[in-house]
């Protein structure tokens, strides 16, 4: 996004499709570089705004990756009692009843192995 602003302002190509475009939009001239730095002001707010979201952008994806991974791991050894102690995952994941179960199915798996 920031590619093409940059773009469409520092070609000529850019500078007249810019132009065109508020021409058909029927922007009067005198407000053009108010309208330009009006835009450019909001993508800052907006990247600005991703930056700060990215850490929790990156909690989201790692939660969802360890919620698969360990579905996937069940799926193929649903008497591994190390998976089952993913309980902890789901603690993380503010999820009561679903750690709960997967500790005691942990619980019951180890006393049945000894």
């Amino acid at each position: 996004m920031t590619l093409l602003t940059a773009g469409g302002t520092l070609t000529k190509a850019g500078q007249t499709a810019g132009k065109q475009t508020l021409k058909a939009v029927k922007v009067p001239e005198p407000y053009w570089q108010e309208l330009g730095a009006g835009v450019a002001f909001l993508l800052l707010l907006g990247l600005l705004g991703l930056r700060q979201s990215l850490p929790q952008i990156s909690i989201w994806y790692t939660d969802r990756a360890l919620e698969n991974y360990h579905e996937r791991v069940l799926e193929l050894d649903a008497d591994n009692a190390t998976a089952h102690f993913w309980g902890r995952l789901y603690e993380d994941l503010q999820k009561p009843d679903e750690a709960r179960t997967q500790y005691q199915y942990a619980i019951a798996l180890s006393n049945r192995l000894r």
